[in-house]
């Protein structure tokens, strides 16, 4: 048989911000709720133990640059899932309000950019 498995590795996150700090304590509340956010360097490793060794990967990037679209995904993380994960992980309002400011003063200037890749595997059984 085959197996495809679709992972995010959130350490491949990169967004335009001038506060670096902020963006870790951010990224920090994101990923709180995550089983595994860094999983797809282990799947080789795992998928070989378990005799379907992989025989591709392909990567889907996520990407919004310049104005963000209503129905991008990396909008949605940025507006959406960012001020919930965060409030839920208890960073100060003003924090994320100052984060907010800045991303919405990006895309008002067409400046927007985050992005994030997706890992598809293939493997196959022994």
């Amino acid at each position: 048989g085959r197996l495809l498995i679709c992972d995010t590795d959130w350490n491949s996150l990169v967004v335009n911000t001038a506060d670096q700090e902020r963006l870790a304590r951010i990224f920090s509340a994101c990923i709180s709720t995550f089983v595994h956010p860094h999983l797809p360097p282990r799947l080789p490793g795992l998928l070989q133990r378990a005799n379907m060794p992989v025989s591709e990967v392909r990567t889907v990037e996520m990407v919004t640059a310049g104005h963000v679209g209503d129905d991008s995904f990396m909008a949605n993380w940025a507006f959406n899932v960012v001020p919930d994960k965060a409030q839920a992980f208890g960073l100060p309002p003003a924090l994320v309000q100052s984060w907010l400011a800045e991303q919405r003063a990006l895309d008002e200037e067409g400046a927007f950019f985050a992005c994030l890749h997706r890992f598809l595997f293939l493997a196959t059984k022994q």
